[in-house]
């Protein structure tokens, strides 16, 4: 098994709250699936009036929840060893995209073959978002993604951002 943190640190969930945003009533994120809280999907789908809204605690269990499926997810399928950041960038870059997309993407076999910049460059591909049935550019997954590359090609030993 590959070296890699056990959990994520406060850069991580600082950076999957400030693009996901905190919401305690159901919202249509930009795929038009019902959301709520910090990005958790309530289903697929607008939101309807049977989507009610939640208190702090219920967003943080959420929250909570679904980052630990993105950690699960880095764990099982990345082979090879990881920083703190790096680890941190994936686990954001999962969390938004989902374990599924993880385990089948060019990111995951290229990282997994030692090509670590490669995998990064493929990280910022993921800028789509589908839209009646169709992908198209989105500038907020955009920046998402150049975010999360930052952050996997930061050095621990530096300050995020520097």
């Amino acid at each position: 098994m590959a070296n890699q943190p056990q959990t994520v640190s406060p850069n991580c969930l600082t950076l999957v709250a400030t693009f996901e945003g905190k919401r305690n009533t159901p919202y249509n994120d930009i795929a038009g699936n019902a959301t709520n809280g910090i990005g958790h999907l309530l289903h697929s789908g607008p939101a309807t009036e049977e989507d009610l809204p939640v208190n702090d605690n219920q967003v943080a269990t959420w929250f909570d929840e679904d980052i630990q499926v993105a950690i699960d997810a880095v764990h099982k399928f990345v082979t090879v060893d990881l920083t703190q950041n790096e680890f941190d960038a994936l686990c954001s870059w999962t969390f938004n995209l989902g374990a599924e997309t993880l385990q089948n993407s060019a990111v995951l076999k290229i990282l997994n073959s030692g090509m670590y910049s490669t995998a990064s460059d493929h990280m910022l591909l993921y800028n789509k978002a589908r839209k009646n049935g169709v992908l198209v550019f989105s500038t907020g997954l955009d920046a998402r993604r150049k975010a999360e590359v930052a952050l996997f090609r930061t050095p621990d030993s530096q300050q995020v951002g520097q």
